[in-house]
Formats: structure tokens, sequence, C-alpha cells
């Protein structure tokens, strides 16, 4: 088991992977002019200025505040009419909540 890497053993295989062989000369297809030469435009982007980057940065949050603000209202709302769809179920069993405060 130790000796599998040494070069004795090695020499005593006669059975080699096939990819190890030589294959003879292997001629590469030609380059198509097509290929060959292929001109790009030069790759540009705007330069933004200090005041074009806060002004968008401002523009995302306020959007963001608005967001937050009117789910923070229709929260309220969805408790507000869940509260008062309790209070008709409790007051059309008859129960007066107020007697307990």
């Amino acid at each position: 088991m130790l000796l599998q890497g040494s070069p004795s053993v090695r020499q005593q295989t006669a059975h080699e992977e096939p990819s190890a062989r030589p294959r003879g000369n292997i001629v590469a297809p030609p380059v198509t002019p097509s290929v060959r030469g292929r001109n790009y435009p030069p790759i540009t982007w705007d330069h933004p200025s200090l005041g074009k980057v806060v002004a968008e940065g401002i523009g995302g949050i306020t959007k963001t505040t608005l967001l937050l603000i009117l789910v923070g209202a229709v929260f309220i709302g969805a408790a507000m009419a869940i509260a008062l769809v309790v209070t008709g179920v409790v007051s059309a069993f008859g129960v007066d909540a107020s007697a307990g405060y």
C-alpha cells in the first residue's frame, strides 16, 4: 500500500491510460477574418455629480418614508376595523364591555 507511488511499482504496470499516449500532429482550425479583428466601441458612462447623487438619495429616502407611513396607516385602519367588528359582535351578545372598567 505504501509502495503505490514508487517508481519500481510503476514499471511493473503494463496498462497505460489511452489519453497519455501522443496522438501525432494536431492541426488547429484556421482563424477566420471575422473572428480575428472585432472593433468594439469604447465603454462610456455618465459621471454623476454630487448634487445628482444626493438628490437621488433623498428621493429614495422620501419614497421609503412615504411607503412606511402608508403601510402604517393601512395597518392602523385594519386594526380599527377589527376592533369595530369585535365590539359589534360582543355588544350583539349583550355583554357591556365598559362595565369591567
